[in-house]
């Protein structure tokens, strides 16, 4: 989180498990920054339940994908949401 204050960054991907925050929650505290505000923000986790994905997306995330996932999926949703 640090460093995307001090680095805003065009676009975050996010797991939603991370070793010291969830990343649904990290997405909210991101989303409260003046830089993270308008940055896109993609879910990236290994469940595909409904509750993460309508969480995720409360908590501000524009896209989701699962783990494993195709790689030109992955990144047509990174230029799609940069385009954003």
């Amino acid at each position: 989180m640090r460093a995307a204050h001090r680095h805003p960054p065009d676009l975050v991907l996010m797991d939603v498990n991370l070793p010291d925050m969830n990343g649904i929650e990290a997405t909210r505290r991101l989303r409260e920054t003046i830089h993270g505000r308008d940055t896109p923000v993609i879910m990236i986790t290994g469940h595909s339940h409904k509750d993460i994905v309508v969480e995720s997306r409360r908590a501000g995330a524009v896209d989701f994908v699962v783990k494993p996932y195709d790689p030109q999926l992955l990144l047509g949703k990174v230029k799609a949401s940069l385009r954003r």
